[in-house]
């Protein structure tokens, strides 16, 4: 039980270790980096497309 829900009914808090063993841990991160994976993608993505040739954004290598 996390720490702010155990305080009330005077339970010991979860320990670091506990909390890095559980499986909400785990998921949580999972969810995180996945998250993050999209959004660089997308990022490098819409680089590439504005780099293509002709754009209005892209430039001449030399320039």
């Amino acid at each position: 039980m996390p720490r702010r829900q155990a305080a009330p009914h005077n339970q010991p808090g979860e320990t670091i270790l506990s909390h890095l063993s559980s499986g909400q841990f785990w998921f949580e991160s999972f969810q995180n980096w996945q998250s993050e994976f999209l959004s660089t993608g997308a990022l490098v993505l819409l680089a590439i497309w504005l780099r293509e040739r002709g754009s209005p954004e892209s430039k001449p290598v030399a320039a």
